[in-house]
């Protein structure tokens, strides 16, 4: 079967394709609705006179007719996302103007130091007297030390509470977390300091969601009591209830270095379990015609009641939704029905929520799962074996390759790291976990029966100090992850296309295209080469503020110098992961200015004056000068005859007073809000 005949039989994949492709030109370009809008309704028109007018054309009718639908498509995708920025604008800008907000908890308080911080549901908004009904999501700080009882579900009123919707950046490619959580449905962070400014609404324990999240409280004390160890009972209470705050970070960060860190957060792995177990259990109603209705109905509800008890996450109801449409799929029994029902899920949350496009675990969920349906069947095939055992290996080796292949380009996109013993990790894991989490279903159901509990809750005790001491095992491994230099847009396009094309030509067995394939992977190599020659001779230098402290970075080949007012340097280290990561840097020093004293800099060649708060760095013929006193600046620049040998260019930073000198050659500096990025 070619390409082409098999997209006919996936025609989902057509819609989802120009669906993605709208979602994220909107998010890119951000074109105003009032434009998109009358240009779908256009394009709309066009294709209605086209079905009456096609017949008497000759040739290209039908080229001309998938060029529409596939433009009316990706219009209706940049419509989606931008009513959302358009609701998302509308509610910021309520909010800015608030005298007071209601809404409900989402979340699990969660305390630390004298801040309580949850997710509320905002519903409504009070503008001008008028109180007003939205829906949206915010973070709340809650500054105080005397409220103790507040639950998920329980209705509360904040007046006048500051908000924060946008963070600014202080330095290149600093994460923010303000956009990010935007993308999640949550449009900014609310504080508030007084207890005056706390309204509870709602006293009654009476909501669904405070009843479900009792229940799950309620089931997490009776396994506190049954498994006394700390880290055996964070990971049950992880796997079976996706309560996940009490893994300690060694063990977090064990599990990520061998490639299983999709065990320890229920999502699709965990559900897929529960499904399977179901099918399974169900099987023999399949094929009675009368009651297989009835068996698609029980693995649905049963999935729905899961993953309400797991805390409905997001990638809890993501997986629940992907999988109530494979137990649909089965139901209809059509062969192209798995990668149909994978493209009806995803066109389905995507049509609900535009931003999960740029979901991280939406995209490694999808990725895995194609990656799945694509190469498990031929890497399962490579090796054929009699027995049971050996098959099941071979079945768990094909399924961790193929989906690890699938995720591949993401993983390193975004985790800059790839676990080697993945393959190993899986074998063992998956089922050791699987056991686990059909043991602890089996727990919660019996917990009444106290002696029946206590044995099973031993057994897993037992089962999860066997997983936990072969992850740690596995962790200890010599070159257990390989990190990987910045993976840019360009490396993650490329590989993405080769993954498909190596697709393409084991699920056709279409070998034509291997030069192809070698093609893209020198030109990979190429590109990251070139890549990495560039960055490593770049020279920067960034001049800026931490918040309200003025800096001086230097970029310096693979090396980084940031000279600062006694900014925190955990601070400075967060606010430059990022911009350390892109470039490649192996080594950063940080000099305080004001406990300046000379730093061992022998690998670079750095002219530093510092007298009377007037701080003068000299490196590269470029002079920099910053002053909260431009009197002195001016006097100190013409007692050192700078303006003789420099050219003189002023950057203006708030109190403080940037003087740049190059000798000879014109600057290149490129000005942003609260950072000014000189390259030479």
């Amino acid at each position: 079967m070619s390409l082409l005949k098999y997209l006919k039989t996936v025609p989902l994949l057509k819609l989802l394709f120009p669906f993605c492709i709208g979602i994220w030109l909107q998010n890119y370009f951000m074109w105003p609705y009032q434009l998109i809008f009358p240009l779908l309704c256009l394009l709309l028109f066009f294709l209605v006179l086209f079905h009456f007018f096609s017949k008497k054309l000759a040739y290209g009718a039908t080229v001309i007719w998938y060029i529409l639908i596939f433009l009316i498509i990706t219009l209706i995708g940049c419509f989606a996302i931008s009513v959302k920025q358009n609701t998302f604008n509308s509610i910021e800008n309520k909010l800015k103007n608030s005298q007071a907000i209601a809404g409900t908890i989402a979340s699990n308080p969660i305390k630390s130091n004298n801040k309580i911080t949850f997710q509320l549901q905002i519903e409504q908004i009070k503008t001008n007297a008028v109180w007003e009904k939205v829906h949206t999501y915010c973070l709340l700080n809650m500054f105080l030390t005397n409220i103790t009882d507040l639950h998920v579900g329980q209705k509360i009123a904040l007046l006048n509470p500051t908000i924060q919707t946008q963070k600014p950046d202080y330095f290149p490619y600093q994460y923010n977390y303000l956009v990010f959580n935007r993308k999640k449905n949550v449009i900014g962070i609310l504080s508030i300091h007084k207890t005056n400014q706390l309204v509870i609404l709602q006293e009654s324990n009476t909501s669904f969601k405070y009843q479900i999240e009792k229940i799950r409280t309620h089931l997490i004390e009776k396994i506190s009591h049954l498994i006394p160890e700390k880290r055996e009972q964070a990971i049950l209470s992880s796997l079976v209830l996706g309560y996940r705050t009490e893994i300690d970070s060694d063990l977090k960060q064990a599990y990520s270095a061998a490639g299983v860190m999709h065990i320890l957060s229920v999502s699709g792995l965990h559900v897929g379990i529960v499904y399977l177990f179901l099918s399974y259990t169900l099987y023999f109603l399949r094929n009675k015609s009368k009651w297989v209705i009835i068996r698609t109905a029980i693995i649905i509800l049963a999935i729905w009641i899961y993953a309400l008890l797991t805390g409905s996450s997001p990638p809890v109801i993501r997986s629940a939704t992907m999988f109530t449409f494979f137990a649909l799929g089965e139901l209809l029994n059509r062969q192209t029905i798995s990668f149909n029902m994978v493209f009806v899920s995803a066109l389905f949350m995507l049509a609900i929520e535009p931003y999960l496009l740029f979901d991280v675990g939406f995209q490694l969920s999808y990725a895995a799962i194609i990656g799945i349906l694509i190469f498990y069947k031929p890497f399962s095939q490579i090796f054929q074996f009699s027995s049971a055992i050996p098959s099941k290996i071979n079945d768990l080796v094909a399924v961790s390759i193929a989906a690890q292949l699938g995720t591949l380009p993401f993983t390193l996109l975004y985790f800059h790291s790839f676990p080697t013993y993945f393959i190993l990790s899986n074998i063992v894991i998956v089922p050791l976990s699987a056991a686990c989490l059909y043991a602890g279903l089996t727990l919660l159901f019996f917990l009444p029966v106290n002696w029946l509990a206590n044995p099973i809750a031993q057994l897993l005790e037992l089962l999860i100090q066997f997983m936990n001491t072969i992850i740690l095992k596995i962790e200890s491994l010599p070159m257990a992850t390989i990190s990987c230099n910045y993976v840019n847009s360009l490396h993650f396009l490329t590989l993405l296309i080769l993954i498909g094309i190596i697709g393409y030509i084991i699920y056709f067995r279409n070998y034509k295209w291997i030069i192809a394939v070698f093609s893209l992977i020198l030109l990979l190599q190429t590109n990251s080469l070139i890549n990495k020659y560039l960055i490593y001779n770049k020279k920067e230098i960034i001049i800026g503020k931490f918040i309200r402290q003025p800096y001086i970075t230097i970029k310096h080949f693979d090396k980084l110098y940031i000279f600062h007012y006694s900014t925190d340097t955990n601070y400075i280290k967060y606010v430059t992961k990022n911009y350390a990561l892109i470039n490649n840097i192996k080594s950063i020093e940080y000099i305080n200015i004001d406990t300046f004293q000379k730093p061992n800099l022998t690998d670079i060649q750095f002219k530093i004056i510092y007298f009377n708060r007037i701080f003068t760095l000299v490196y590269d013929n470029i002079a920099i000068i910053f002053s909260e006193n431009t009197f002195c600046a001016s006097n100190f620049i013409n007692e050192h005859k700078l303006s003789a040998i420099f050219r003189k260019i002023k950057i203006m930073n708030n109190n403080f007073q940037y003087y740049i000198y190059q000798h000879k050659n014109q600057l290149n500096i490129q000005t942003y809000n609260n950072y000014h990025i000189i390259t030479l």
